[in-house]
């Protein structure tokens, strides 16, 4: 069972994220047609698959640390699937796993995120396992502007972008569990008189489409 990781160090290695979640889909020819990434991660090694009625199916990849152990390699983001941040939990264990995808990088597997709704189940198969199951409890649109100050959970100083993925992030007990699973991506703000945020069972915010590197579309679920 991993430990997970405290939410300042996680901030930390958010910074060399900066635009992007990791990539790609889920069963070859899901989208046939859109072409390929550019540099493609052949080695990463595969996790397992996510599905959900928003998404449908896609592999997941481990992404790789820098030589640093601080950020994630860019390139890492170009798999074949989406990308299991590897400072964090394999999905169904203790803490909170996280998983980006990119939505308009080929071959886009959180594409159809903002369909995404609250108590929809998101079911974990990993490779060689028993599969897992999460619940949909919250839907976030987070901004991403990096000029504005504020003031992190730990009482430091920092960015707003810094406080949005240590929400992402926190493996605090949240939603009265402690095995949770969040999703994320690139995203446009909603519109105007749409929320930003939705708890409510049946909710989505369907006008965050693809895509902005200014926002974060974020998508948390616990296990059921």
């Amino acid at each position: 069972m991993e430990t997970p990781q405290a939410p300042d160090m996680n901030r930390r290695r958010f910074l060399g994220l900066a635009g992007a979640a990791a990539a790609s889909v889920a069963a070859a020819g899901a989208i046939a047609g859109v072409g390929s990434v550019a540099t493609v991660d052949a080695a990463a090694p595969l996790l397992g698959s996510l599905s959900a009625p928003a998404f449908g199916a896609i592999n997941v990849f481990e992404t790789v640390p820098d030589g640093s152990q601080r950020v994630i390699k860019p390139s890492s983001l170009n798999v074949r699937g989406a990308g299991h941040i590897a400072t964090t939990p394999l999905p169904g264990q203790r803490g909170v796993s996280v998983i980006a995808g990119h939505r308009t990088t080929s071959p886009r597997p959180f594409y159809n995120l903002h369909k995404t709704k609250v108590g929809d189940l998101i079911t974990w198969t990993p490779a060689g396992g028993p599969a897992v199951q999460f619940k949909v409890v919250e839907i976030a649109v987070l901004g991403d502007i990096t000029w504005r100050k504020a003031t992190l959970p730990d009482g430091t100083q920092g960015t707003e972008a810094e406080a949005t993925f240590v929400e992402i992030m926190d493996p605090v007990v949240k939603y009265g569990s402690d095995t949770r699973l969040n999703l994320y991506a690139c995203t446009r703000p909603p519109y105007a008189g749409q929320p930003w945020r939705v708890t409510g069972a049946g909710q989505s915010i369907p006008s965050a489409r693809p895509t902005s590197t200014s926002y974060r579309l974020a998508v948390f679920a616990v296990k059921v």
